[in-house]
């Protein structure tokens, strides 16, 4: 089997036990719970087909569901922002040329870009998430705060989970 697949199967474990038995026990303040397992979707290469991110995305959301309960918000959710992927990937600004091996990972891409595409899809992956939680826009000040503040936390996470496990690809 190829080395690319085997790393990203790893990964794919690694991210979602840790969300599963320790990120989802926490909830600091009572509502702020960071979601690192997007981080499977955002790290696969440049050059992977959008029939399989939107296939990828819908079964990883689906495991998730499985293990929190959650009645398919992760698989929509999820699939989502691989489906939307390709479209951030062109609409940020990026100066230079993307080779269609790497993947969008912090030491791969300037810093600024990185930010804007992590910030980006997370944000449209948990307005998804928290407002078909609420199934309302009653509270649409508070849904948006608790949207906004996790967008930040699973950000920080993510550029934590980056900086400490994921190594620069090689460039040829």
């Amino acid at each position: 089997m190829n080395n690319v697949y085997v790393k990203h199967t790893v990964a794919f474990i690694l991210l979602y036990v840790a969300q599963i038995f320790l990120l989802d026990k926490v909830a600091l303040w009572g509502f702020v719970t960071p979601m690192i397992y997007i981080l499977f979707i955002l790290s696969l290469p440049f050059d992977t087909p959008n029939w399989l991110m939107v296939v990828l995305g819908f079964a990883a959301g689906l495991i998730m569901d499985s293990f929190t309960g959650s009645l398919g918000m992760h698989a929509l959710s999820l699939m989502t922002i691989a489906f939307m992927r390709k479209w951030v990937i062109t609409v940020i600004p990026f100066y230079g040329e993307k080779e269609p091996h790497l993947q969008p990972k912090l030491y791969d891409m300037k810093f600024v870009w990185y930010l804007q595409y992590t910030f980006l899809l997370t944000l449209i992956h948990h307005a998804i998430y928290y407002f078909v939680d609420a199934m309302s826009l009653k509270h649409f000040g508070h849904t948006l705060w608790v949207i906004l503040v996790n967008t930040l936390f699973t950000v920080i996470a993510i550029f934590i989970v980056q900086a400490i496990f994921y190594k620069p690809s090689k460039r040829y």
